[in-house]
């Protein structure tokens, strides 16, 4: 993994891991208003914490396999990847889900964290595979 690699895979994951700060920036911000909304509100909370889980493991996934030099993401994973990138589908679908069900200042900045990360993580896996 050289630093160029470092910075593409981080460069196009930043949007929406800012998403994600910002949220956490609101939820902070916010304090306990989440839990006086019922459960709605609450299920965001959920939602944002299934949300940064998908984000790191992706992010994760996308700088150990991404390589330069080579064809990328062309053989087969470990079985410890294979289950952390099936955590991670599992996970983004869960904060999806919270955005469909939640109530909250939360839901725009997640919603875009939600349909901004698949897109970017497929951009550097197509980077990585038609070398």
């Amino acid at each position: 993994m050289t630093f160029g690699t470092v910075i593409l895979v981080l460069g196009f994951m930043s949007p929406s891991a800012f998403c994600l700060t910002y949220a956490w920036r609101a939820r902070v911000k916010l304090g306990t208003e989440f839990t006086e909304h019922g459960w709605r509100a609450g299920a965001l909370i959920v939602g944002l914490m299934a949300a940064t889980l998908s984000q790191l493991l992706a992010t994760a996934f996308l700088l150990i396999g991404f390589h330069s030099s080579e064809q990328s993401f062309a053989e087969r994973v470990s079985l410890p990847w294979a289950i952390a990138n099936w955590i991670t589908i599992l996970t983004w679908l869960l904060a999806l889900a919270t955005v469909a069900l939640g109530r909250g200042s939360l839901r725009r900045s997640l919603l875009i964290c939600g349909l901004v990360m698949p897109v970017t993580s497929w951009i550097i896996f197509m980077m990585g595979y038609d070398y």
